[in-house]
């Protein structure tokens, strides 16, 4: 359902039909993810209890950030399928809405099965919420509104461990740089 559906339909309905049919399609949307993932990466997002994720801009777009520009929106951990989920049923809806041609692009990382330690999806996400921070902006990400424990470190990483973080270049380089008319507009709309 395109976004000038919800326009028409928000005139016409009430507003908890409106939160029904924006669940309905939030479940659309995570399920189609899930069938992606499967197919394309052979990534079960359903059973991914303990994860990261990284909710991006995609191609050639990226927000304008106090250091420089980056794709990320927003980053966090927990039930994937579940977080996903219940961002799309609010503000990330908002969001796209407001950038309705903008697309997304998201990363997932499963931790559930990791024998090193129970909490190292939390301590993941904070390695790459100080990544960014320290590369990027002096703060979290737009759309973040807490910050993981900051007590908790992710240790030795593999390459790429920060791959959400790396900027494209070559042919895909940017090409539309995004700003908020209102510096806080979206600050910290999801939690």
């Amino acid at each position: 359902m395109a976004f000038e559906a919800i326009d028409a339909i928000s005139e016409i309905l009430k507003e908890d039909a409106v939160r029904k049919i924006r669940k309905k399609m939030a479940s659309r949307l995570v399920k189609k993810l899930a069938i992606e993932c499967k197919g394309e990466f052979d990534f079960d997002l359903r059973s991914a209890t303990k994860g990261v994720y990284c909710i991006a801009l995609d191609e050639e777009f990226e927000f304008d950030y106090e250091k420089r520009p980056s794709r990320i929106l927003h980053i966090g951990s927990g039930n994937i399928c579940t977080r996903i989920s219940s961002h799309l049923e609010g503000k990330l809806f908002d969001f796209a809405y407001d950038l309705r041609v903008v697309p997304f692009r998201f990363y997932f990382a499963d931790l559930t099965t990791s024998l090193v330690e129970k909490k190292n999806h939390v301590a993941l996400e904070q390695s790459l919420l100080a990544k960014f921070s320290s590369d990027t902006d002096q703060s979290l990400p737009l759309l973040n509104k807490n910050n993981a424990s900051k007590s908790l470190t992710f240790g030795e990483a593999n390459s790429g461990w920060d791959k959400p973080l790396q900027r494209d270049r070559g042919p895909q380089a940017t090409a539309w740089l995004l700003k908020a008319k209102e510096a806080n507009h979206w600050k910290g709309a999801l939690q």
